[in-house]
């Protein structure tokens, strides 16, 4: 019995049902967003406002225990400034072959889903993984990571300003031209951002200034860092001379939105407040002399916060290796330490749970976070702010989300988001920088 033929309106129709609400199809282990709930509720014009509070209530009359007549000291209203943003719209496009469209569909919704799912489920996740990113180093002068100018072992090979040979591949300043392949610098290293990224279009800039060369990624080595593309690298001139970053068409910069980084690693203005005039809207910032992360130095961060008002649960996020050395001494806490106590530290495979002065502390890691870096964050200060979260839907639009065949033979749809990040109380998280998980102390 031949197949009766699949219409537009039949598969759009369909898609749009099967797709409205995805819910069921998220990935999960994006450590940043699911700390940060997502709030739509503030939309206004093209951009979010915020009411922060920035000073407390000062307005304090002193009358002793003499019981005399006292005068009123002047009312002196906590400082309460409106913090604006403006939502980052991002879009993914993707394509399911006309064939799984016209065989699936004509079984019905169930069989539609079976065959689409996972294309469908690919795109999310993959925009859930930009996402990740934007929330930790979104509009980063480092980029996706900095050419290598190190001296110093990686990977057991000795570079002196990022010249050495590594895997096979002989580097001079952080590149190899012949083969189109750069180094990035190891403390720039966070896997979440490069795996499947082969195609990933990019390009290379002098960092603060100037546009080198645009491709995209052929190849990556994430044990070493080393990124292949199809086009001339430029080698690296200092430390923090050049770094790749994701490519836009129209050549722009800065169209991502503020991440954790920017907004705690910031001196000066914040999302249209200076955090030089006022100190609850600076971040709390430690950086590491080129050791290990401990929990003693993750201890001196949160008590460093607390004494800047913080006093709430917080989630530290740190690099898989980062992760790695609080296992091992958290471990060997608990088999020599005779003061240790089980309900100090749960160990799991979600994250390390103690508790500190401001409350619970809970340790993730995060294949997002550059192995230099953690982030000690009070989880309820932080939102995603935006008209829509990861959606099939645009807000607003009633079109159909499966678009027609129009220069090939794939029925085309687009994950959308429009989103922001705001810090109520920059102060009470932690930027922690300069962590050498490689170092032997």
């Amino acid at each position: 019995m031949a197949l009766v033929p699949t219409t537009m309106t039949t598969a759009s129709g369909i898609f749009k049902k099967v797709y409205a609400s995805i819910t069921d199809i998220l990935p999960e282990g994006y450590a940043f967003q699911e700390m940060a709930n997502f709030d739509s509720a503030h939309k206004a014009g093209e951009s979010y406002n915020y009411a922060i509070q920035l000073t407390h209530e000062n307005g304090l009359t002193l009358a002793g225990s003499s019981g005399g007549v006292a005068t009123f000291n002047d009312a002196q209203s906590g400082q309460v400034k409106q913090a604006t943003l403006s939502g980052c719209e991002t879009f993914i496009t993707s394509a399911l072959s006309t064939a799984v469209i016209s065989r699936s569909a004509k079984e019905g919704e169930q069989a539609f889903k079976q065959a689409t799912k996972n294309r469908v489920k690919a795109n999310i996740k993959s925009h859930q993984k930009f996402i990740e990113h934007f929330c930790l180093y979104g509009q980063d002068t480092f980029g996706l990571g900095r050419v290598a100018y190190f001296t110093a072992t990686w990977n057991l090979v000795d570079f002196t300003n990022g010249t050495g040979t590594l895997a096979g591949v002989a580097f001079t300043n952080g590149v190899n031209v012949a083969a189109k392949k750069f180094l990035i610098n190891p403390a720039d290293l966070a896997s979440g951002i490069w795996i499947g990224s082969e195609g990933m279009e990019v390009r290379q800039r002098v960092i603060g200034s100037t546009l080198n060369n645009a491709g995209a990624i052929v190849a990556v080595d994430l044990k070493n860092g080393i990124v292949e593309v199809d086009f001339v690298p430029v080698a690296a001139t200092a430390a923090s001379s050049h770094c790749l970053e994701l490519l836009n068409q129209d050549g722009a910069s800065g169209k991502d939105f503020l991440g954790a980084k920017g907004i705690l690693n910031t001196d000066g203005t914040v999302l249209g407040i200076s955090n030089n005039t006022y100190g609850i809207w600076k971040g709390s910032r430690k950086v590491i002399a080129g050791t290990k992360l401990t929990f003693g130095l993750l201890m001196d961060s949160i008590t460093e916060a607390c004494n800047k008002g913080l006093d709430k649960d917080v989630c530290a996020l740190t690099s898989f290796e980062s992760w790695q050395d609080m296992m091992t001494e958290q471990a060997a806490l608990r088999k020599y330490d005779t003061s240790y106590k089980p309900s100090d530290a749960e160990q799991g495979t979600e994250g390390i749970v103690f508790h500190s002065i401001n409350g619970a502390v809970t340790v993730k890691p995060s294949r997002f976070v550059r192995r230099s870096d953690t982030f000690i964050l009070a989880k309820e200060d932080w939102k995603r702010v935006g008209s829509s979260d990861i959606s099939l839907n645009v807000p607003g639009a009633d079109g159909d989300l499966l678009l027609k065949p129009v220069t090939t033979t794939a029925y085309l749809y687009r994950s959308y988001s429009d989103q922001a990040l705001i810090c109520m109380n920059p102060s009470s998280s932690v930027y922690i920088s300069g962590i050498d998980p490689a170092s032997t102390t």
